[in-house]
């Protein structure tokens, strides 16, 4: 059997992960939870595992999609804190030049697709998409009015 220091570095040669994902990967395997704490704190050492750079990867991924609430809830549930007001966030807005109205605006166009005068079903189902997205309803209700949708 692969060790779980080579099964570690093997998931993390292809994507970023957070030490709570890498555990719940290597359980998966069969490691035992000695083994998987010490390559855990290897990782940790060597620099080969690095929350920070994991929160950065996710943010870069999903902020053109979701909120930033959203994300920082999804990251807390894989074992990294991360606040909406966290200067690791803020940075990576700006590095991005991302603007959350903008990027409401921006899901609404594509959603609608050129349709500027949908019906109350689609502006519902519209409603429903952006809040499952973490956006908060003053924020679509402000992003549709200025779209007049």
């Amino acid at each position: 059997m692969i060790s779980a220091w080579d099964k570690s570095l093997d998931l993390l040669s292809r994507a970023e992960h957070s030490a709570l994902d890498l555990k719940r990967k290597l359980r998966n395997k069969g490691y035992d939870q000695e083994e998987i704490d010490e390559v855990i704190r290897r990782l940790y050492s060597v620099g080969y595992l690095s929350d920070e750079r994991y929160a950065r990867a996710y943010l870069r991924k999903f902020l053109p999609v979701k909120s930033v609430h959203l994300i920082c809830r999804e990251l807390g549930q894989k074992g990294i804190a991360l606040a909406p007001e966290d200067p690791l966030v803020s940075e990576v807005l700006e590095e991005e030049g991302i603007i959350e109205d903008e990027t409401v605006l921006s899901l609404i166009s594509r959603k609608l697709r050129g349709n500027d005068q949908p019906d109350e079903k689609e502006r519902r189902r519209l409603y429903a998409y952006l809040q499952r997205r973490g956006f908060s309803y003053h924020t679509i209700e402000k992003a549709m009015s200025s779209l007049g949708v």
